[in-house]
């Protein structure tokens, strides 16, 4: 395959199947955005590559994922994830508490980060949560929010929103169990076992909920009437890998203004995305039939440990094979 890429961002291209059973030619285009650590910062374009596997801290059943793979055939929103996420206290010094906040466009989150906290073992076996110790700094991992999972008379259980995370089992074992020390403003877990949203800036493994209720029915009419295809009630939305409240409405342009707020060492950082064009794919095959496709900025990784965001955009072509694609940028 021939590719001319008249524009200054990367591209990649691979098959796929869509939902009505057609191949497809999926097409990337990607590039990142260096910023500084202040307010009013500039931004300095460059080239990226697509992220073609899944990545985790550690292992994928026991730690939170990095980043996910751009290998999706589709995105419905654009999705806003972060990486190497870090809170940093207002004053510098040790603080039993302060909130985090995010602004991309018109999306916005607040979180609230806590000091060390514990559950510990009452009487009567009550277990009740304990004063915190101040910190300054805290990274935003869903090690650190609300969920988990135990294995009890050898049966695994899990919260099914965060199975890495703390504060919804007990150990019989053990007298003092960590506490959730990242969550929403007003959604404190003061109790074990107690229903909480689990809160964070990073991707949502396939895995987890709400993701893995999206993902449709593979049953044995599955099998039998679709099989390899997806199912037919497969929301799109499952290829979204960012927490729901970090799903753009709609798509970003790629102009958008960013305001990150205790995320980065000096607190207030701000920068304003610096596209103004959207790549336009088009394609041909061996046969001459051409195809066209406008992409759309679907996801947006913020890597806060090395200042950089990446954009990708996507769109897919009808074409199974093509032997040569054009890229170019239209307004």
């Amino acid at each position: 395959m021939d590719v001319i890429n008249k524009t200054d961002f990367g591209f990649f291209s691979f098959p796929h199947t869509n939902m009505h059973g057609f191949l497809i030619t999926v097409c990337l285009v990607t590039a990142s955005v260096r910023f500084e650590d202040k307010k009013n910062s500039g931004t300095i374009v460059e080239l990226a590559e697509p992220i073609l596997e899944d990545q985790y801290i550690a292992s994928p059943e026991k730690s939170s994922m990095v980043v996910e793979s751009d290998l999706a055939p589709f995105k419905p929103h654009t999705d806003i994830v972060f990486s190497s996420a870090t809170a940093y206290s207002p004053s510098s010094g040790d603080e039993e508490r302060w909130p985090v906040h995010l602004k991309v466009g018109d999306l916005e989150k607040t979180l609230v980060v806590y000091g060390d906290r514990k559950f510990r073992r009452g009487l009567f076996g009550k277990w009740r949560l304990m004063e915190m110790a101040p910190i300054s700094r805290r990274k935003i991992l869903y090690e650190h929010a609300y969920g988990g999972s135990q294995t009890r008379n050898g049966e695994y259980q899990h919260y099914p929103d965060n199975p890495i995370g703390t504060g919804h089992y007990s150990n019989d074992s053990t007298e003092e169990i960590l506490a959730p020390t990242i969550e929403y403003p007003g959604e404190t877990a003061h109790e074990i076992g107690s229903t909480c949203k689990p809160a964070g800036l990073g991707p949502i493994p396939r895995t987890w909920e709400p993701r893995t209720s999206l993902s449709g029915t593979y049953d044995e009419a599955w099998k039998k009437e679709r099989w390899p295809l997806w199912p037919e009630d497969l929301s799109m939305d499952f290829f979204c890998c960012a927490p729901r409240d970090q799903q753009y409405p709609g798509f970003m342009n790629g102009n958008e203004k960013i305001e990150l707020t205790n995320l980065t060492p000096n607190r207030i950082c701000n920068f304003q995305l610096p596209f103004r064009y959207t790549p336009f794919v088009s394609g041909v095959d061996e046969a001459g039939k051409e195809c066209h496709g406008k992409a759309k900025l679907d996801t947006v990784r913020i890597d806060l440990g090395n200042l950089k965001l990446t954009c990708v955009w996507r769109t897919a072509l009808l074409i199974a094979d093509p032997s040569f694609i054009y890229v170019r940028n239209v307004g």
